[in-house]
């Protein structure tokens, strides 16, 4: 695990898909923290998993149900890829989701990442114990304070944002569909 830290945050600024894919993750955590229902904040910051570890398939695991955060900022705003046959695998999960956010990417308008940090920040300004746990798992995507010069150019506007209950007919691939000898996966999604 200590490896695992060290190597994240020696390759210094995180690079622009992992920047789009973070922002993605803290825009629904936001969301989730707005959208509280009796429910503590430490407890909904414990259910994000993002890139803190690399055993955690899924960015978000809750006690009966997963979620899966794509955030697309190309030309191609449908079409979401997938990482590895077990991301959407529902097969021991009751409730399994993808979460689409398509965003703009600009230099001037819009949110930066670190802006997106800061107002996650706030929303856990009066509970240390969510403000302490979001801090640790932030640290664990690589991101940190000290490179915020880095991602200051990029601006995220949000086109949309949308979930999508992967059950039943929802294009995906089961590691249990596989043959045997087949592994790392990965493949596309037209959400459209």
């Amino acid at each position: 695990e200590w490896k695992s830290l060290f190597d994240k945050l020696s390759h210094g600024p995180l690079s622009k898909p992992q920047q789009e894919g973070l922002f993605g993750e803290l825009y629904l955590l936001k969301q989730m923290l707005l959208q509280k229902i009796g429910v503590a904040e430490n407890e909904i910051v414990d259910t994000w998993h993002g890139m803190e570890e690399e055993r955690a398939v899924r960015d978000f695991q809750g006690g009966n149900w997963v979620v899966e955060v794509k955030t697309t900022a190309t030309n191609r705003p449908q079409k979401v890829t997938i990482n590895g046959e077990r991301q959407l695998d529902d097969t021991l999960v009751e409730n399994m989701f993808l979460f689409h956010c398509s965003v703009d990417v600009s230099n001037a308008s819009g949110i930066t990442l670190p802006d997106m940090v800061e107002e996650v920040r706030s929303l856990l300004a009066h509970s240390f114990i969510a403000r302490a746990l979001f801090e640790e798992k932030l640290y664990h995507t690589g991101y940190q304070d000290k490179d915020i010069e880095h991602y200051k150019d990029s601006h995220y506007l949000i086109r949309s944002d949308k979930f999508y209950k992967v059950a039943d007919e929802f294009p995906r691939i089961r590691e249990n569909e596989l043959r045997p000898g087949v592994g790392e996966v990965h493949y596309s999604i037209v959400l459209a």
